[in-house]
């Protein structure tokens, strides 16, 4: 039992990993310039068009129409936007919207690729949709802004909900904002995350299987007792 003790050899996890440092590096450099390569060549970029719009509600007929009454209750609206952009009844009416507009289009609106930036100071938000074709991101969002007032009259007969782009064109699909995303970030920080791991990995493995002693600090280890002096090799 005692010599089970004395022989197990500990797992020097820092100490090895500092005495790999440059293997490491080389390892994970190569793996995130391999992972580049590959979101040169196969990762598709994605568009997001976005508008930005002003929101407006009003109250029924028989109800406090006031300024403040209908501001404070847009507050309320505006940030429950995207909850009610991404509700299954909401995608369900902008489907058949889009699918009216284009007959021949396949793809449908996915919830996912809807969403919505405000500040809570203004009622002026701006409606966003993602896609990987920059065409088809701007006929759903159409499709997506074109459902909201139906929609709201049919969740609500207290209130009346209106979207109105800012600068009065409609829904122009050349003015529309437009962001282009061509993925490489996300793939370089994956690459960077898989490189340190394998790095990692190696080094450990490599540590694994290596039986020899190389310092004093590995004979301490493997027999339990402290060096009291030692000769350094001249290389």
């Amino acid at each position: 039992m005692e010599n089970q003790r004395v022989n197990k050899k500990t797992f020097p996890f820092f100490r090895i990993i500092k005495a790999n440092l440059l293997l490491m590096a080389l390892i994970t450099i190569l793996v995130t310039l391999l992972g580049a390569l590959y979101g040169v060549m196969f990762v598709k970029p994605t568009y997001t068009v976005s508008r930005s719009v002003i929101l407006r509600t009003e109250l029924g007929v028989n109800a406090d129409n006031s300024e403040s009454t209908n501001a404070a209750l847009a507050e309320l609206v505006i940030v429950q936007l995207e909850d009610h952009f991404t509700s299954a009844e909401y995608m369900e009416m902008a489907n058949q919207e889009f699918k009216r507009e284009n007959p021949l289009e396949k793809s449908s609106i996915n919830a996912g690729a809807i969403s919505v930036d405000y500040s809570e100071e203004s009622l002026i938000f701006r409606l966003k949709y993602t896609d990987s074709s920059k065409e088809l991101a701007s006929k759903k969002l159409v499709a997506v802004y074109k459902t909201a007032e139906i929609y709201f009259k049919k969740i609500s007969t207290a209130y009346a909900v209106k979207l109105i782009s800012t600068d009065n064109s409609g829904m122009d699909n050349s003015r529309f904002g437009l962001v282009v995303d061509n993925g490489m970030k996300k793939v370089i920080l994956i690459s960077i995350f898989i490189g340190l791991a394998l790095a990692v990995g190696v080094v450990c493995i490599k540590y694994a299987l290596d039986n020899t002693v190389h310092d004093k600090d590995d004979l301490e280890e493997l027999t339990g007792t402290s060096v009291f002096a030692y000769i350094f090799k001249k290389e």
